[in-house]
């Protein structure tokens, strides 16, 4: 098997998702409740997981529009 780097879009739809209560890390005790997910990517079978930012978990979250962005949080260990 051989891979490569390829440029990806970023956008994509939320897979699947969950909301975290517990902060894993002391960085997220005031991010808690915090929205965790999946993201499909548009370029095929290609997914990312992570925080979603902009999701109302009372709105529902699969299947809907999503794109990633990058944070630089240094201070995360």
């Amino acid at each position: 098997m051989t891979f490569e780097w390829a440029k990806m879009s970023g956008k994509g739809t939320v897979y699947t998702y969950t909301i975290a209560h517990h902060p894993v890390l002391p960085y997220f005790e005031d991010k808690v409740p915090l929205p965790v997910g999946v993201i499909k990517l548009t370029e095929g079978e290609v997914y990312m997981v992570g925080r979603l930012m902009e999701l109302d978990p009372t709105e529902g979250g699969t299947g809907m529009p999503g794109e990633s962005t990058f944070e630089d949080e240094a201070t995360v260990h």
